[in-house]
């Protein structure tokens, strides 16, 4: 017998035999030809069949999504390849080809360097002016405190208007593309005037000026030049021991100006409303200190904290301010820099992978941790797979970085206080600068890096290592 189906016989395999299909009732117990029992093995078959035919027909008819695109480290390739965007691909490397060329032949400005400052100030931040091309800076001096002041751009004329003097450091200095600019301070502690055993609390600043620009003739250096000076509008005290670590001017909203300052456990967004500048604006609570703030999009906005968590923050969600948690860096967060609408470059405070790109939309990909504990026994978190890692030493110290979209750069302090140039891109190690600062033996760490264009459009690059105010051009 070869087991083909007859109509009211089941044929039983095991025994080899056929039996005839009868009730329930009128067969032995387990029996396998009663009629509910084959009712109910022919509709599982059934089921499995039609199961079995549907996954080839969907295999047959969908598009199946490339396996390549599920790893960051390969998604830059892949994707552009899944969308037949050629363009991605090209661009990026012609950006190489730019940074190496820009890159490779960068030098120390030495004949058009800005002076060092008088006496023995350190410089804690600055901001570039595109218009008058001076500069802004925050500087600190062991006698005289904490100032706000200009410098010129110019060898042979320097100028120091001082338009604030803050009670403790200038952390960030921003210029928003309405001409405004803001200067933030980290707050801290005193002796009290009353009580010399006693410390006093010194509250974080907030200094909002109005840039202006006034064309003087300058006999000194023979031709009309355009010098920079700020009108100080309004100034907010923070009295509840918060401190000030970051800010950033939004760039996407052209004549108007709308800023974002890290705080200890906040970020606050200033802007020119109705009523003008505010401090009663939106803000999102942090578990952590706001070191790093980015703007990505004219309402989405990034921010990095000490606990190496990057938030992605939508500015219209008012009234559900929250965030969204976007990766896990290794370590502390100093710098967020945006190279396009779905990558961002960080820089932490770390001695491993400290300067990594990330890309948004794949950073679900983690890897573990070396060691599930550390040393004090606490469970160590998991860090985001970075989608490129740049040879850098990480600093434990504020340092200075910054990204260039525009020649394809990455410039980045390392542990030795020189500045390593890279392709944004690709991560190559392009050339190493030892500042002005480290040359004159300042020992002070660069604390601030900023590509930015001048009048005649090339790039340069500006530095402050320690007192000293440095510039570097291809």
């Amino acid at each position: 017998m070869n087991g083909r189906e007859i109509p009211g016989y089941y044929f039983d395999a095991e025994k080899n035999k056929y039996f005839k299909i009868q009730a329930h009732h009128k067969v032995p117990s387990g029996a396998k030809y009663s009629a509910s029992t084959v009712t109910h093995v022919r509709t599982t078959e059934q089921r499995e069949r039609r199961a079995v035919d549907d996954a080839i027909e969907r295999k047959r008819t969908l598009v199946k999504r490339s396996n390549i695109l599920q790893h960051a480290g390969i998604a830059r390739v892949g994707l552009c390849r899944e969308i037949a965007d050629t363009v991605i691909l090209r661009r990026r490397s012609l950006l190489d080809t730019r940074a190496w060329a820009y890159g490779g032949r960068m030098m120390i400005d030495w004949e058009r360097n800005w002076e060092r400052l008088i006496g023995k100030d350190i410089v804690s931040s600055f901001a570039y002016d595109a218009l008058s091309e001076d500069i802004m800076v925050g500087h600190d001096n062991e006698h005289s405190g904490h100032t706000l002041s200009t410098m010129s751009h110019s060898k042979r004329h320097v100028y120091h208007p001082v338009y604030a003097q803050p009670r403790s450091e200038v952390t960030s200095i921003s210029i928003s593309p309405g001409r405004v600019a803001l200067a933030t301070t980290l707050g801290g502690t005193r002796p009290n005037p009353r009580n010399a055993g006693l410390p006093g609390a010194v509250p974080a600043e907030v200094h909002i000026m109005m840039l202006t620009s006034d064309e003087q003739e300058h006999a000194q250096i023979g031709n009309s030049r355009i010098r920079l000076t700020c009108d100080l509008r309004v100034s907010f005290f923070w009295h509840d021991e918060t401190d000030i670590w970051s800010s950033a001017a939004n760039p996407f909203i052209g004549s108007e100006s709308s800023f974002a300052v890290g705080m200890s456990d906040k970020v606050v967004l200033y802007d020119n409303g109705d009523r003008g500048w505010s401090d009663n604006n939106e803000r999102m609570q942090t578990q952590s200190d706001a070191f790093a703030v980015e703007w990505l999009q004219p309402q989405l906005l990034a921010i990095g904290q000490r606990d190496g968590i990057v938030k992605l923050w939508d500015t219209r969600s008012s009234g559900h301010a929250s965030a969204a948690l976007a990766l896990q860096h290794s370590g502390a967060i100093s710098h967020i820099k945006s190279a396009d609408s779905q990558r961002i470059v960080v820089h932490g405070r770390c001695t491993e992978d400290a300067l990594c790109m990330y890309d948004l939309r794949y950073t679900t990909a983690m890897k573990p941790s070396k060691r599930k504990r550390d040393a004090a026994g606490v469970r160590q978190q998991r860090i985001s797979q970075a989608l490129l890692v740049y040879e850098n030493e990480g600093n434990v110290r504020p340092v200075g970085f910054d990204i260039s979209t525009d020649s394809g750069l990455v410039a980045a302090v390392d542990s030795k206080n020189k500045v390593q140039l890279y392709t944004l891109h690709n991560g190559d190690h392009v050339k190493s600068l030892e500042s002005p600062g480290i040359a004159q033996g300042d020992g002070l760490p660069t604390r601030k890096l900023q590509f930015v264009t001048t009048s005649d459009g090339t790039e340069k690059l500006i530095g402050c290592t320690g007192g000293t105010m440095w510039s570097a051009r291809s």
